[in-house]
């Protein structure tokens, strides 16, 4: 494959490569919350229950805790805005990167950084340099945010609120429209199955749901044991996902 044809690849990846790295996707942001949680106390992904901690720490007077969330708010904004612009960016005829590879790209650096920081840092930082961390930590995942949101309308990566929701949702109305479609067809069959698993379907955000709670739940097994290493799990993954953007190996659909 040209590196033109690998691009365009990557520019309009078929729905399947596009469950595919949203499910990669999910794992990094999963993992990347429980590192930190455990790590800082602070939540970088999921910003609702963030806004609430910060709340709360700060109507207990917790102000160390509300401080890290405050950051963490902040930082993910500017993640956001910092892939919006990576990814609204055209492509360039000579580069093989689509805009929602160099957001991945982008994000894998944000988190090399993390890593890193978190690593100097030691492992009895003081309030203003554990800050770092923290809001790397949340720059990424609003990089990851903001790419997600370019690879379609579906379930996301780094808070699973919306998930959830649309996973019930759409079980009711998958039901209520195999409920009237004519059951004895072959072709009736064939439609309610496709209803089930398309990628609009309730099927994958089940899924990713799971997907995501179990990365995160590998990440803090990880965490005990190799504290800030376990980053790495994330990390694996945004490269995963950044390869299946490229490779038809990963398309079912081709």
């Amino acid at each position: 494959m040209s590196t033109t044809s690998i691009g365009a690849a990557l520019a309009t990846p078929s729905s399947a490569r596009r469950d595919i790295m949203i499910l990669l996707l999910s794992v990094a942001g999963g993992s990347v919350d429980a590192v930190i949680i455990l790590g800082f106390n602070v939540l970088t992904a999921a910003q609702t229950g963030n806004t609430i901690l910060l709340a709360v720490s700060l109507a207990q007077g917790r102000f160390s805790t509300g401080f890290y969330a405050a950051v963490s708010a902040f930082a993910y904004m500017v993640g956001a805005a910092v892939g919006e612009l990576v990814v609204g960016k055209r492509r360039g005829s000579a580069s093989w990167l689509s805009p929602v590879g160099r957001g991945l790209v982008a994000e894998l650096i944000a988190l090399g950084s993390l890593l890193g920081s978190w690593r100097l840092a030691g492992p009895s930082p003081a309030l203003g340099t554990t800050a770092v961390p923290v809001a790397i930590a949340a720059i990424a995942m609003g990089v990851q945010s903001a790419v997600v949101l370019r690879l379609h309308v579906g379930p996301t990566t780094t808070y699973v609120t919306g998930t959830l929701t649309s996973l019930a949702t759409k079980i009711v109305r998958g039901l209520y429209i195999i409920k009237k479609a004519p059951a004895a067809t072959t072709y009736a069959q064939d439609a309610n199955s496709a209803i089930l698993w398309s990628s609009k379907g309730p099927v994958i955000y089940g899924v990713d749901w799971l997907v995501y709670a179990g990365g995160a739940c590998v990440s803090a097994l990880l965490f005990l044991r190799v504290r800030e290493a376990a980053l790495a799990l994330p990390m694996a993954a945004i490269v995963a996902a950044i390869i299946a953007g490229v490779s038809r190996r990963w398309d079912p659909e081709r």
